[in-house]
């Protein structure tokens, strides 16, 4: 399969009808757009952010909360994340996923930000270590368990009631390309538990935004495939530069090596339709692969 994540805007809706991806990632909900690509034989897969917040509100009273008991810090102007364990969220996040597998255009739903709060994407990433505040602090003292098993049961709590939702539809999620250990002590998205709950998993291969080579790519794709099986793994690669004002140089020779890695590995989806289409070659580059 091969398809690309889309904000549904209406100048990427011709391009979509014109590559004719398997599928795509919605960033939005909108059922006008997401039947027109219905009725032509494209999936639709939505694609909600969990745990990051979205518009002010959310980033005022509901951020995880550091050792030194303050609220973390907004990374890069624009990701916040937020406390898993708040139920104002949890409910939020739960209506709207409701929402996505209800409607006859969706066929399945993907989750970003299913973890625990750091910003990853740059090539020195600060690892965090939330949430202290004092619902968590609370819970944790109650529930007899270790830190970590603690944290890894509140994601794995969510999980189980978006799967109550599912009506047979997919399930997927988009995966922080780490280390083991890492994604379990500080991401809390351990490969071992998401297999039992996820149809898919999309490691997020972002290699120029993260300062790592291809090899890095085809390995973590690979470790994947080794958790999942092959046929469940649908790996989002970057095709441009980001974020724009990056001063690292992503050219058309380096984004078609990046694409071969991956493609000849299985299926692929590519992020995001929205930034290809600020370039012409991309674009040509892009149809090429879906044709």
């Amino acid at each position: 399969m091969k398809g690309i994540y889309t904000e549904l805007k209406d100048k990427e809706i011709p391009y979509l009808l014109d590559f004719k991806p398997d599928f795509i990632w919605a960033g939005r909900h909108d059922e006008k757009r997401l039947k027109q690509l219905h009725d032509v034989g494209i999936k639709n897969f939505r694609s909600i952010g969990i745990f990051c917040a979205q518009g002010k509100v959310e980033k005022q009273k509901h951020r995880a909360i550091n050792k030194r008991r303050k609220p973390i810090e907004t990374y890069q102007g624009w990701y916040v994340g937020l406390c898993p364990t708040d139920p104002e969220i949890r409910s939020k996040r739960l209506k709207e996923i409701r929402t996505a597998f209800n409607s006859p255009y969706v066929d399945g739903v993907w989750l970003d930000s299913i973890r625990y709060p750091t910003y990853w994407e740059t090539p020195k990433p600060k690892y965090l270590d939330t949430c202290y505040c004092k619902r968590c602090l609370s819970m944790f003292q109650k529930s007899g368990l270790s830190w970590i098993d603690y944290r890894i049961e509140q994601i794995r709590l969510f999980i189980k009631e978006v799967v109550k939702l599912r009506n047979d539809k997919i399930l997927g999620y988009f995966a922080v390309p780490e280390t083991d250990d890492k994604l379990e002590k500080v991401f809390v998205q351990p490969l071992k538990i998401f297999k039992n709950y996820f149809n898919y998993a999309s490691p997020m291969i972002y290699p120029q935004m993260i300062h790592r080579d291809f090899i890095w790519a085809q390995q973590t794709v690979e470790k994947f495939h080794d958790v999942f099986t092959k046929d469940r793994v649908i790996p989002i690669i970057q095709l441009v530069k980001m974020p724009d004002d990056s001063v690292d140089t992503f050219t058309i020779e380096a984004t078609k090596i990046l694409l071969n890695t991956i493609s000849n590995l299985g299926s692929v989806g590519y992020f995001m339709l929205g930034q290809v289409l600020k370039d012409k070659s991309r674009i040509e580059m892009v149809k090429h692969f879906f044709v």
